[in-house]
């Protein structure tokens, strides 16, 4: 039987781990109390394509945070917006 090498978790790994773990349960065990939208809940707030919403982030229009690949954007960004209106 083959050896296996596990190393030890580096503490950057654990974190993303963690902040991973709370980002998917604010996401999608909860979403009347959610901490962070992702791209198909702007696309359909605004009714904008994914286009427009990577020239926001280029633009730096729209705070936002890669996770595993995927992108989310803080709720209170853009409810602090609405307030303005």
């Amino acid at each position: 039987m083959a050896k296996r090498n596990h190393r030890p978790k580096k503490q950057s790994e654990i974190v993303h781990e963690l902040v991973s773990q709370q980002v998917k349960e604010q996401v999608y065990i909860n979403p009347e109390e959610k901490l962070f939208y992702d791209n198909a809940d702007l696309k359909h707030m605004f009714n904008v394509s994914d286009k427009t919403l990577q020239r926001w982030r280029k633009s730096n229009l729209v705070p936002y945070f890669t996770l595993g690949g995927k992108i989310f954007y803080p709720v209170a960004h853009f409810k602090e917006k609405a307030k303005v209106l």
